[in-house]
């Protein structure tokens, strides 16, 4: 009977819990025409104005994203698109079609889709290989994020045929998000680090200050996040090995958590 219990209360608390999708950035291209430039609505769009984009009279059977009518064309090879900088997403979600000019194909045309925390550094997320034929390249996709992306690059290396890009968007997810509270997301990883120590708000936003405390309670490091963001980084490479305390304040918080230096 008390097995019984404990899985009833198990169960009813997991049912309690609900998963809220906040959009971070989104675009629907639906304005996207022959007058757009490279900084449309803040991305860096490398191909525009003619040619650049199909409307719902314009695309292929299937290509225009739910939201219509206009949507942006990977119609050139190195066709580059950039996202205006976010915060606190860990999902991304858009429409893609592959549009074949022969044969049910689109050769060895490949399409990345590559994240960055500084627009600088770009690491793969995705690789869209040939064969790219329509059934394997048409619909609506979705990738997790890894935590501190902050830009968002799709590249086309066209061979032949072109891609219809749609109803982007960047989103963040939380569960029982009312009952947690601003301690309770903050996530410190990794430990034991060798140097690099990174912090996550689990999207708030932030100005904070970070001590780091011996097991003496000796302060032995100090920094400063003076611009508000979602993430942070501290460089311990100057401490010894051993066991260490990191205290975060801010205005909207104050804890400590134990850390590992590990070199």
């Amino acid at each position: 009977m008390k097995k019984i219990y404990l899985a009833l209360v198990f169960s009813l608390s997991i049912s309690s819990l609900t998963i809220a999708q906040t959009i971070i950035l989104s675009e629907d291209f639906t304005t996207f025409d022959a007058t757009s430039d490279s900084s449309f609505h803040g991305w860096y769009i490398s191909y525009y104005g003619t040619g650049s984009f199909y409307t719902s009279a314009s695309a292929p059977a299937g290509s225009a994203g739910p939201s219509g009518p206009n949507t942006y064309k990977f119609g050139k090879d190195s066709a580059t698109a950039i996202t205006p900088k976010f915060t606190g997403a860990d999902s991304l979600h858009f429409f893609k079609k592959g549009n074949p000019s022969t044969g049910m194909t689109l050769g060895n045309s490949t399409f990345y889709i590559y994240e960055s925390p500084d627009s600088n550094n770009w690491t793969s997320l995705y690789t869209f290989r040939p064969p790219m034929d329509t059934s394997k390249v048409g619909g609506t996709f979705h990738f997790p994020l890894a935590v501190g992306t902050k830009w968002l690059k799709f590249f086309y290396d066209k061979d032949i045929g072109n891609i219809a890009f749609d109803d982007f968007k960047v989103t963040a997810s939380t569960i029982g998000i009312n009952s947690l509270s601003p301690e309770d997301r903050v996530s410190i990883f990794p430990t034991p680090t060798n140097g690099k120590l990174n912090i996550n708000f689990g999207n708030l936003m932030h100005k904070a200050n970070f001590s780091v405390m011996n097991m003496l309670g000796k302060q032995v490091l100090s920094d400063n996040m003076f611009e508000a963001d979602d993430s942070y980084s501290l460089n311990l490479n100057n401490l010894q090995n051993g066991i260490y305390f990191l205290k975060i304040k801010s205005n909207q918080l104050t804890l400590t958590k134990r850390i590992i230096v590990k070199h």
